[in-house]
């Protein structure tokens, strides 16, 4: 339906060509109008049937999300961090093949916010901070758009610690770093074959980079 789809809307816009050869080819004003006048119908249709199409395609990001509180609760026992994770925009519509590939993105991000970002308690309150950490999972309609945000009030990132790393895998010389700006550092943690952690675990990454997951999602887009 939505290739059918595609080729109407093409199809559609003939209406505006043919039109306008009547009129100034064929000097038949009337003959054009009449066509412009089919055309807009045609057009109506075309879009209502599009939108309506589209609607079927789309369900709740809750499905995605409901399985993000166990991941969490799972990851606090085997550490023995205290965290909590709030969500919002759980009845955000978004399209079913979009909800299919970022499923898995989204759960490598919740639990890399787990086990590297929140902090265990001793820590947290040597910093000050509640010994719970937390997590926050939203989505949101924004000018024609849905945004997913993941964020929690652990440690973050260091780009000095990334730099090293990203150095130490001879993924980048001392020169390339020394050239670059705290942002541009940050983003390392894209490059394939990067990671922080000291030893694979099954808890965060199990090995998996962030080239993987920034990988899906540019897939995900290129699939609408």
């Amino acid at each position: 339906m939505m290739n059918m789809i595609s080729e109407l809307l093409i199809a559609k816009n003939a209406f505006i060509h043919i039109a306008a050869k009547l009129n100034v080819e064929y000097d038949l004003p009337e003959m054009s109008k009449e066509v412009k006048r089919v055309g807009a119908a045609i057009n109506r249709i075309s879009d209502e049937l599009q939108n309506a199409i589209m609607s079927m395609r789309m369900i709740e990001v809750k499905t995605v999300f409901q399985k993000m509180p166990r991941i969490v609760r799972d990851i606090s026992q085997s550490t023995g961090k205290k965290m909590e994770l709030f969500m919002e925009g759980e009845h955000t519509e978004i399209d079913k093949t979009i909800v299919e590939q970022i499923s898995d993105p989204i759960v490598h991000l919740i639990r890399n916010a787990a086990d590297h970002g929140i902090e265990h308690p001793e820590e947290r309150r040597r910093k000050g901070k509640s010994e719970t950490g937390k997590i926050a999972l939203r989505a949101y309609n924004k000018n024609k758009h849905v945004y997913i945000e993941i964020e929690d009030d652990g440690k973050g990132m260091d780009a000095r610690i990334l730099k090293r790393k990203a150095i130490d895998k001879g993924l980048i010389s001392e020169e390339e770093a020394d050239k670059m700006t705290e942002g541009q550092l940050i983003n390392l943690i894209f490059l394939p074959g990067f990671s922080t952690a000291g030893q694979i675990t099954e808890v965060s990454g199990r090995g998996v980079g962030m080239d993987i997951v920034k990988s899906n999602i540019e897939k995900s887009t290129e699939a609408l």
